[in-house]
C-alpha cells in the first residue's frame, strides 16, 4: 500500500510541476508537501499499528492457551480428588483425610469459576477496548486476579496442584494491571487515536487543495471556452468561404457535363456498369450490349471475353472435380440425358457400351427402369424437394446380384439445372443385413424353446421355495426365544450393576447423617437418582 501511495504522489507530484506557470501553484505545491509528510506519518502509524496488532493477537492466544491447559490441567486432579473420595469414603476410617479432601475439592471447584470469570472479563475487554477505559478495567481485574492469587496460595500445600498452580500464575502475570496485556491495549487505543487524528487531517488538506484544483480548473475553462469562442468566429467565416467555393466549383461541373460529355458516352458507360454488375453476380451466360471502337467498346470486348473463359473454366472445373473423386458420379440433364459419367462409376457398368449416349435408366435392368424414369417427371420428388434416393438392384455379367444406393440431387451450372447423382455400392451391408435376419429368425426358435423349458424349471423352483420358506420359520422361532434367553442375562447383569453402587450411596448417606454431615447428602442422593434414572433407560419399554 506505501508503494501504490508514493506512486499516486509522485503522479500528482509530475501533474502539479506541470503548472508552474499558473497562479495556484505556489499554493498547491505547498499542500502536496504537507500532504505528502502527513501521509508519510499516517502509513507509518499504520504499519505500527498492524504489527502492534499481531503482537496483541499473539497475547490473546497465549491467554486462549493458558486457560486451555489449565482446563486440561484441571481434569486428572478432579479425577485423583474423585477416587481418593471413592475409596475412603466407604470405610470413613479417617475424617480429617476425607475433610481434606473435599476442602481440596471445594477449592478448585471455586478457582475454576473465578478463572473462567478472570478469562471471560479479559476477552470482553479486549473485544470492547475502544469503547472502555483501559485502566479503569484493569483496575477491576486487578481484584479478580488478588483474589485468583488468594484461592492460589491455599493450595500450595496440595503437590498434585503445582502445576495448575504455576498455569495460575503465568496468567494472572499476563493480565494484572500493569501488565503485557494492559500496556498492549493502551498503545493500541493511542495508535488508533493518533491513525485517526491523521485520517481527519489528510481529509481537511484533500478538501482544500480539491478546492485550489477546482479554482485553478475553473479559470482556464472560462480561458478555454474564450478560445473556443474565437475558434468558432473563424470557423464560420472559412465555413461561408468554402460554401461559396462550393457552389462555384458545383456550377463549373454541371456546365462541363451539359456541354462537354456527350449523351452516348453517359448511355454506354450505363449499359457497360449493368453489364459489369451482372457478371460480378455470377452471370457469365449475360449478353454484353457495350459495341464500339473506343475505350468503352474495349471494355466491352474485353467483358465478353471474360465470361467464354469462365464458363469454359467452370465446365472444365466441374468434370475435373467428377473425374477426380472416389465416388461413383453421374451428370444428366432434366430429361434424364447422361452428360458424364467418371471412371469410378464406369467399372459399374462394364457391360455398357458408350453410356453417355443413354438415358440414366439404360443403363439398369429392365425392372428398375419404370422406377428411374418416373424420377424425371415434373411430380417426381427430385424437383419439388431438390432431392432423393433409391437403393436399386443391378445384376452382374457374373450373374451376382449389386446393391446400388442412388443420391439424387439438382445442381446449377452456370444458369440451368443440372443433376447429379452419386451412386454408393451396399452390397455388404445388404448381405449382412439379409443374413441378420436369418441368424434372428433362429435364434427366436430357439428361444422359444429354451422359455418354455425354463417356466417348468421356475415351478420346480416354486415348490422347493415354499418348503424352504417353512423350514426358515422354524429356525426363526428357535432363534427369537435363544435371544430373549441372552437379553434376560444382559438386563440382569445391567441392573446388578447400578443396584450394587446404589446400596454402597445409600450406606455412604446413613453415615454421613449419623455425623451429621448434612452436605454431603445431596451429592450421594443425585447419584442415586442418576443410577435409577440409567435402569429406567436400560429397562425395555
Amino acid at each position: 500500500m506505501r508503494q501504490d501511495i508514493n506512486e499516486k504522489l509522485a503522479q500528482i507530484n509530475t501533474s502539479i510541476e506541470q503548472t508552474a506557470q499558473l497562479q495556484y501553484h505556489p499554493a498547491i505545491k505547498s499542500e502536496l508537501d504537507t500532504l505528502s509528510s502527513n501521509i508519510k506519518m499516517y502509513s507509518d502509524l499504520l504499519y505500527q499499528r498492524n504489527t502492534h496488532l499481531f503482537v496483541l493477537a499473539q497475547t490473546e492466544n497465549n491467554i486462549k492457551w493458558l486457560h486451555q491447559d489449565l482446563i486440561d490441567e484441571l481434569t486428572p486432579i478432579r479425577q485423583e480428588v474423585e477416587w481418593q473420595l471413592t475409596r475412603m469414603l466407604p470405610n470413613a476410617i479417617i475424617t480429617s483425610t476425607v475433610n481434606e479432601v473435599m476442602t481440596e475439592f471445594s477449592l478448585l471447584q471455586a478457582i475454576t469459576v473465578k478463572e473462567n470469570e478472570l478469562h471471560q472479563l479479559v476477552q470482553e475487554i479486549i473485544r470492547q477496548r475502544k469503547d472502555r477505559d483501559i485502566h479503569n478495567a484493569f483496575y477491576f481485574i486487578g481484584y479478580k486476579t488478588e483474589e485468583v492469587s488468594k484461592m492460589s496460595q491455599n493450595l500450595s500445600h496440595y503437590s498434585s496442584t503445582s502445576s495448575y498452580r504455576q498455569l495460575l500464575q503465568e496468567l494472572i502475570t499476563l493480565v494484572e494491571p500493569g501488565g503485557v496485556l494492559e500496556d498492549q491495549l493502551v498503545l493500541d487505543n493511542d495508535l488508533r487515536q493518533r491513525i485517526t487524528r491523521y485520517q481527519e487531517k489528510i481529509q481537511t488538506q484533500l478538501a482544500y487543495q480539491e478546492s485550489l484544483i477546482q479554482s485553478m480548473v475553473e479559470e482556464e475553462d472560462a480561458s478555454l471556452n474564450a478560445l473556443n469562442d474565437k475558434t468558432r468566429e473563424a470557423i464560420i467565416i472559412s465555413n461561408f468561404i468554402l460554401f461559396g467555393m462550393m457552389i462555384v466549383t458545383l456550377f463549373l461541373s454541371v456546365m462541363l457535363s451539359i456541354y462537354l460529355v456527350g449523351q452516348g458516352i453517359v448511355k454506354r458507360l450505363n449499359m457497360l456498369s449493368q453489364d459489369l454488375y451482372a457478371v460480378a453476380n455470377n452471370q457469365h451466360n449475360a449478353t454484353i450490349q457495350v459495341t464500339g471502337n473506343d475505350e468503352i467498346g474495349l471494355l466491352g470486348d474485353n467483358l465478353r471475353h471474360f465470361c467464354r473463359q469462365m464458363q469454359e473454366m467452370q465446365q472444365s472445373n466441374a468434370l475435373n472435380l467428377i473425374n477426380n473423386t472416389q465416388a461413383s458420379i453421374i451428370t444428366c440433364d432434366l430429361h434424364g440425358n447422361i452428360e458424364s459419367v467418371n471412371p469410378s462409376a464406369q467399372t459399374l457398368f462394364d457391360g455398357v457400351d458408350r453410356p453417355t449416349t443413354k438415358s440414366l435408366w439404360e443403363l439398369f435392368n429392365a425392372a428398375m427402369q419404370p422406377r428411374l424414369q418416373s424420377l424425371f417427371s415434373e411430380n417426381s420428388p427430385l424437383f419439388h424437394q431438390r432431392g432423393c434416393n433409391l437403393t436399386v438392384k443391378q445384376q452382374t455379367q457374373d450373374n451376382n446380384n449389386l446393391y446400388l444406393r442412388l443420391d439424387f440431387r439438382l445442381f446449377q451450372q452456370g444458369t440451368q439445372d443440372k443433376v447429379i447423382i452419386t451412386m454408393t455400392d451396399i452390397t455388404e451391408q445388404e448381405n449382412a443385413a439379409r443374413w441378420l435376419e436369418k441368424m434372428v429368425r433362429e435364434k427366436t426358435h430357439s428361444l422359444t424353446g429354451r422359455n418354455r423349458q425354463l417356466k417348468a424349471e421356475i415351478e420346480d423352483r416354486k415348490r422347493v421355495e415354499a418348503d424352504l420358506r417353512a423350514t426358515q420359520d422354524e429356525l426363526i422361532q428357535a432363534a427369537k426365544m435363544a435371544i430373549v434367553g441372552q437379553t434376560m442375562t444382559s438386563l440382569a447383569h445391567e441392573l446388578n450393576q447400578p443396584l450394587s453402587a446404589i446400596s454402597t450411596y445409600v450406606f455412604t448417606a446413613k453415615m454421613a447423617l449419623d455425623r451429621q454431615r448434612l452436605e454431603q447428602l445431596p451429592a450421594s442422593l443425585d447419584k442415586i437418582e442418576n443410577l435409577s434414572s440409567r435402569m429406567d433407560g436400560s429397562l425395555p419399554a
